[in-house]
């Protein structure tokens, strides 16, 4: 793997080429990009499947619930002190349209994952040839496949779990972004 360095320099200066960006624009995003980029390198760095299983869905859990409190204007009601679960955040964001249809299917996807992990503690698998497992991986690959317009049969469970675990975070950071600019 590349390490963060690399990473960024890499991104940047893809995007320098692909848009008309001025330095203020391409520092601003550095600064978004960064922290998204340390938390996947230390997911990828992980060793064992059920700590990628549930890192992963931390850390999309935690940037959902950034989201609904950008998006609507009382989710101290909705989240503080309360017990609400992935499941009714992933609900909640979709209710106030904080995320569409694809994005839905994929956390939960992913949700389900977790799930699985928690509750097969010793032992799970990305491989497990369980209902919700596989289901739920065969979800991730297919919206893989169509957003990345290529096949990915070299691919395992576990790298198909990381690459969606980044394309879901870079969804929600965009969106993110999105609302703190139509908010500010």
């Amino acid at each position: 793997m590349k390490n963060n360095a690399s990473f960024l320099t890499g991104f940047i200066s893809q995007l320098q080429k692909e848009t008309n960006l001025d330095s203020s624009s391409i520092d601003f995003i550095r600064k978004r990009v960064e922290p998204i980029s340390n938390k996947m390198e230390k997911l990828i760095k992980l060793n064992d499947e059920i700590a990628i299983g549930a890192c992963g869905a931390l850390v999309v859990e935690s940037m959902l619930n950034e989201l609904i409190k950008l998006g609507t204007t009382k989710s101290n009601l909705l989240l503080e002190n309360r017990d609400v679960t992935f499941s009714m955040k992933i609900s909640i964001a979709r209710c106030f349209n904080l995320i569409d249809g694809e994005t839905e299917s994929l956390l939960n996807a992913i949700r389900k994952i977790r799930n699985h992990f928690v509750h097969h503690f010793e032992g799970g698998s990305f491989n497990d040839d369980v209902k919700d497992m596989a289901g739920s991986i065969k979800t991730l690959k297919d919206r893989l496949v169509a957003f990345i317009k290529f096949k990915i049969n070299k691919l395992d469970n576990r790298q198909i779990f990381v690459w969606t675990i980044s394309l879901i975070v870079g969804k929600l950071e965009a969106r993110k972004l999105l609302l703190e600019l139509k908010n500010s």
